[in-house]
């Protein structure tokens, strides 16, 4: 472990340490109105808006600790994928992609905190196209229309960019602070001018029309993170009937003999706990534990519940049909100017000062993404707003810091890292990185054993449809 690497770990381990002290005086009752298990980008909005009612007695249990003072920085996105704040998982290797990594497998960071993976992310504010929404109601999906949903996205937006708000597809006033970037540097600059000379637009891409380049809009008030915790739960954490219990992991959703989740069973501590519901059991764990969690409780497809002892609840296709995009490391370019990100600019007491005292600088750019464009291939309908690839911009490359992080949090392979990055670490550069936003490539999301304390078998099949690997 290199001394970056070292003082980034300690420091997120005395926040840490912080909380467990806070925490450990508090114990749950037995009964509440409504528990929600996870307190990430659904749960905190859940809790918010369930808890308006003082009528509702509301639980919230997070498995992870809170956030800290390092995790607001938005541009340390990438060095908190390997800390105590992120679940760390890791897929099944791969047959068709990831072959410059380590065993073949992909890294797949999840938070652990107080505000899930919006605790870490690099928070670009992207709604995603509408016709996807319209697509899930056409299959069923009662209620989530395009139509029907975005009446929300505005209810919960607080935008301060005056020049977005003017177009109609924004709003002010909501829990959800959602900034434009206060830093630009020639280099980004003349990026979005290139992609201007060939034919490109730019545009607010959460606006009417998505395909265009865009400076990206993103989580970030006052120049710090703001994440799902920081926009929903802050504000409301001391309203009585909320109780927010971090350290709780749950391991069991307990139904009766009619199928009625009842109760959930959870660890705190070291020590197990039983809680009931009057009402209702919101499971918002994320795309890894909330299917997960309903399997260990009996709700899955038969025969793999079988195969580790746990009674069936209910025989579904829990974990399958899983989709992610792909995203293809590599096209990283050198230049002759002073303008990237090489990671001793983010140590620079100029750069820290000006972070400190006014908000703004190099600090503050969301997890480094400087520019999102959203493409049509020649396999998209160029005639329908509904593009297929998204392309973004980095002002670095992946060996801008030697090997501390990057190196690690991808999982390149020591060959792949020895041949491809080392001989260009310190050097200026950026990188484009795009992303298949359709994927036809499905996966799915297995128990690996009854033990709730084992990571799940994560199995995201990338590429293995060959209309992924085209676009």
């Amino acid at each position: 472990m290199n001394l970056v690497s070292a003082i980034v770990m300690l420091t997120i381990a005395f926040f840490r340490k912080r909380d467990e002290k806070i925490e450990l005086s508090k114990y749950p009752e037995w009964e509440y109105d409504y528990i929600i298990v996870g307190g990430g980008s659904a749960g905190s909005v859940v809790a918010n808006r369930l808890s308006e009612n003082p009528h509702n007695k509301v639980l919230l249990l997070e498995a992870g600790s809170n956030e800290n003072e390092f995790s607001e920085i938005p541009v340390t996105s990438v060095g908190l994928l390997v800390t105590s704040i992120a679940w760390k998982y890791v897929t099944e290797p791969q047959h068709f992609a990831c072959f410059g990594y380590q065993g073949s497998s992909s890294r797949w960071p999840r938070g652990k905190a107080l505000g899930g993976t919006s605790s870490v992310n690099f928070m670009i504010y992207s709604r995603g196209n509408r016709r996807d929404y319209d697509n899930w109601a056409r299959r069923g999906a009662r209620g989530w229309s395009w139509e029907e949903v975005f009446p929300y996205f505005l209810k919960s937006e607080d935008n301060r960019d005056i020049n977005v708000l003017m177009n109609g597809y924004h709003a002010s006033g909501g829990y959800q602070t959602i900034s434009s970037p206060n830093y630009i540097t020639p280099l980004v600059k003349a990026y979005m001018e290139s992609a201007l000379l060939n034919g490109h637009t730019m545009r607010d891409f959460n606006g009417p029309i998505q395909t265009g380049f865009a400076f990206p809009q993103a989580f970030i008030r006052n120049g710090r993170r703001c994440s799902s915790n920081k926009a929903f739960l802050q504000p409301v954490k001391d309203r009585p009937n909320l109780t927010i219990l971090l350290f709780s992991f749950v391991t069991k959703i307990v139904f009766d003999q009619y199928k009625v989740a009842r109760a959930v069973r959870f660890e705190r501590f070291g020590k197990s706990f039983i809680v009931y519901a009057r009402k209702e059991i919101i499971v918002s764990a994320g795309v890894v534990n909330s299917p997960q969690l309903l399997m260990l409780s009996g709700v899955g497809p038969r025969e793999d519940l079988h195969r580790f002892g746990i009674p069936v609840v209910s025989d579904l296709p829990v974990g399958y049909n899983l989709q992610d995009h792909v995203v293809t490391f590599g096209m990283d370019f050198l230049v002759d100017v002073p303008y990237t990100y090489l990671i001793y600019r983010f140590l620079k007491p100029t750069n820290i000062a000006r972070y400190v005292k006014h908000e703004e600088g190099l600090l503050t750019v969301p997890g480094g993404l400087d520019v999102v464009g959203y493409i049509d291939t020649k396999y998209a309908n160029k005639s329908d707003d509904y593009p297929d690839i998204e392309i973004n911009f980095y002002s670095y490359g992946a060996a801008a810091d030697r090997g501390l992080f990057f190196r690690h949090v991808l999982g390149f392979k020591k060959e792949t890292w020895e041949r491809c990055y080392k001989p260009f670490s310190y050097r200026e550069s950026f990188g484009i990185l795009p992303i298949l936003l359709r994927p036809k490539s499905r996966g799915y999301i297995k128990l690996r054993s009854a033990n709730p304390h084992d990571h799940p078998i994560i199995q995201p099949n990338y590429l293995s449809r060959f209309e992924d690997v085209l676009v």
